[in-house]
């Protein structure tokens, strides 16, 4: 089955395959994605019920992270928040950084309009 590329696509930017699988560009070509692990983590904004912006930072360790991974992030309920749409009307952001190779990732979130408690998200790593 073809993909239709882009003529001008985007670090990162991935298409898919009808057989379920992954193609990324990483600046210079597309690339196959060959294998995928899952895992799980929190985020937890603490107990303080805040209508001003919200941070947390979670350290996630996962030996099958390498520098060039793409990280997918899905919500998950959790105790405090026992719906999907919490995450969703708290607005949710997060940006994946300090991938270390063979060892790890970092999650930094941010809620613009403040949140509180633990949040619990599943994670992909694509390679």
């Amino acid at each position: 089955m073809a993909i239709d590329f882009p003529a001008s696509p985007s670090l990162g930017e991935t298409a898919t395959y009808s057989n379920g699988s992954f193609v990324t560009w990483n600046g210079n070509s597309w690339r196959l994605i060959t294998s995928s692990t899952y895992g799980t983590a929190s985020l937890n904004f603490g107990f303080t019920v805040s209508q001003e912006e919200s941070t947390t930072t979670t350290v996630v360790t996962n030996g099958n992270t390498k520098s060039n991974s793409l990280i997918v992030i899905n919500s998950l309920t959790s105790s405090n928040h026992q719906s999907v749409e919490d995450f969703l009307l708290e607005d949710i952001q997060y940006e994946i950084g300090d991938k270390i190779e063979g060892t790890g990732f970092t999650i930094y979130a941010y809620a613009p309009m403040g949140t509180w408690g633990e949040y619990n998200i599943e994670y992909k790593i694509i390679n």
